[in-house]
């Protein structure tokens, strides 16, 4: 994709960004002017890192086995499904949605750390 492309659209959809990094096809890796840093999936910030060390994780309403493999890939969580139902752990090793450090998946939702 064109740079004069790229920079249209994150100009005419999302607040101003210092820089971005392509880190593979229709992801990028975006550093805002105040201070987040966020991973996008199309046109969606699907992880956004806030500088207080909060992150807010969204599927933009695309809950797709890319969006899925994304969060996974650029996220320090481990997501997993169960049925049409996502949740995540942050240790990798469990996959019951059972497990009390297990919790369901809410679009929006902000880990505080």
């Amino acid at each position: 994709m064109a740079y004069e492309t790229i920079k249209h659209r994150l100009e005419s959809t999302h607040k101003p960004y210092k820089r971005y990094k392509n880190l593979k096809r229709n992801t990028l890796k975006i550093w805002y002017e105040d201070g987040d840093i966020a991973i996008r999936y199309h046109h969606t910030d699907i992880i956004t890192y806030k500088p207080n060390g909060d992150t807010v994780y969204t599927t933009g309403g695309w809950h797709t086995t890319s969006t899925f493999n994304r969060l996974n890939e650029y996220s320090p969580l481990h997501f997993f499904r169960n049925g049409w139902v996502w949740y995540f752990s942050d240790q990798y090793s469990i996959c019951n949605p059972h497990h009390p450090s297990v919790n369901r998946f809410r679009d929006g939702m902000i880990i505080k750390r």
